[in-house]
């Protein structure tokens, strides 16, 4: 894993965790809700990259509805 991933490293990613750490649960609940902020970055990067690719590969019969957020 690269020692930088966007704007924290891992020293400071750490650091955050063990910062008013005192026991074992609080680090690891704080390592979980890291661990979940960083797989959703991974998950939206990935279905980003699914949608270019579909919107560049799909036939053009369909018809493209535009790319606003949907609820």
């Amino acid at each position: 894993m690269p020692a930088s991933t966007g704007k924290t490293t891992s020293l400071e990613a750490i650091l955050s965790i063990l910062d008013g750490a005192h026991d074992f649960k609080t680090i690891e609940q704080k390592c979980f809700a890291l661990g979940m902020a960083l797989a959703a970055k991974i998950f939206e990067n990935v279905l980003m990259c699914l949608d270019e690719e579909l919107a560049r590969t799909s036939p053009r019969t369909l018809r493209n509805k535009g790319s606003s957020e949907r609820t």
